[in-house]
């Protein structure tokens, strides 16, 4: 979650700005350069193991339905 927020926080400071700041580019540069990539190399390394969470699944083997 927080590196979300500061990845969504650095794209709306270089668009909409933020409480009246706006910055423009990748200044400082290469720090903000290195931010992004982090935040988002963060982000998808999180992601992976909520992807792969695999929820219960109930086996239809064996279970007998009713005649009818």
């Amino acid at each position: 979650m927080l590196a979300a927020g500061a990845l969504g926080g650095f794209i709306l400071s270089r668009t909409v700005g933020v409480f009246g700041f706006v910055e423009r580019g990748l200044q400082p540069s290469p720090q903000a350069i290195a931010s992004i990539l982090l935040e988002i190399a963060t982000l998808l390394t999180l992601a992976v193991p909520i992807a792969g969470h695999r929820w219960p699944v109930r086996s239809v083997i064996g279970q007998h339905r009713p005649a009818g």
